[in-house]
């Protein structure tokens, strides 16, 4: 399930992810201690480990019945084709291809009937939560990490950074999903409107629902791994 999905793809990119945040992040950190935070990170997101970890939670948590109707549906010429698709446009040499599409959309929008199955696959999957989640997650290690390195009378500690982000989370929301939407009209582009419906409808069944519920939660717990790692 999780090679079929694509699942073990998204994990192997969150270490690169979590890194280009820290970089993006980290210029006003001394250089020794950049070089140790980076390095700490690095390890802490190790992909194979929060593989093992998903592998874990939903070998416990998933429904036989889920996880049979999940792969049937994987293994259909159009699931498989959906899961190539969604590789492809997770490749970081398509960032500019995306934002070519992204400046089309403004010029010319998709039609209604479209964006409405999109949202509809946004929902169905929690893929905004799920960027809500992990952008949350790169901040607290990265805040976490840096806290750790401070004499401790000037910590702020790991549960009030984790209170503190989680503040701006509302905020992020909108900037979130509309990235998501973008996404999601790129990655499924060229896909037929009844393929869409196809989808969704897969989506939208009890098993559909629950296999991404199980997914999005064993996800955090390995993010959340990764953060108490860092921080250790």
């Amino acid at each position: 399930v999780m090679k079929l999905s694509g699942m073990e793809q998204t994990l192997r990119q969150i270490p690169q992810q979590v890194v280009a945040g820290f970089d993006q992040q980290s210029q006003k950190i001394p250089a020794p201690q950049q070089a140790a935070l980076r390095r700490a990170l690095i390890e802490s997101f190790d992909a194979p480990l929060m593989e093992r970890h998903v592998a874990k939670e939903l070998q416990e948590t998933l429904r036989p019945e889920v996880t049979a109707r999940t792969l049937e549906w994987l293994r259909t010429d159009l699931g498989r084709r959906i899961t190539k698709l969604e590789e492809a446009a997770a490749d970081p040499k398509r960032v500019e291809e995306l934002q070519t599409f992204a400046k089309q959309l403004e010029k010319t929008p998709p039609p209604q009937d479209r964006l409405q199955l999109i949202r509809r696959i946004d929902t169905a999957t929690s893929a905004s939560e799920l960027l809500l989640d992990v952008t949350e997650s790169m901040m607290v290690s990265i805040a976490s990490a840096y806290d750790a390195t401070l004499p401790a009378q000037k910590r702020t500690g790991a549960d009030r950074i984790r209170v503190q982000v989680s503040r701006e989370r509302g905020a992020w929301r909108p900037q979130a999903q509309a990235h998501v939407l973008v996404s999601m009209l790129y990655t499924y582009r060229s896909l037929s409107q009844s393929e869409l419906d196809q989808y969704v409808a897969f989506l939208e069944t009890e098993n559909g629902l629950e296999f991404y519920v199980q997914s999005g939660a064993a996800l955090k717990g390995a993010m959340d791994l990764g953060i108490h790692r860092a921080t250790r």
